[in-house]
């Protein structure tokens, strides 16, 4: 699912312009992502944000710290 999501975001953002990256962004995404180039960074942390769940989800479990 991962990688479908990626690529079919490479492809949106491949036919997109500078002018395109700067507009606003969609309304309810404008207080973290104020232009459509904001929402493509948060694509790519989105990610890295939930990590931070995995962790205290693991660490409740009692599992072993690995990083």
């Amino acid at each position: 699912i991962m990688a479908a999501q990626r690529a079919s975001t490479v492809k949106v953002l491949e036919n997109l312009t500078a002018e395109d990256l700067s507009k606003p962004g969609p309304e309810f995404m404008r207080s973290y992502a104020p232009q459509v180039g904001s929402v493509f960074l948060s694509v790519a942390s989105h990610e890295l944000i939930h990590s931070g769940q995995v962790v205290v989800v693991r660490r409740k479990l009692g599992k072993p710290i690995v990083f």
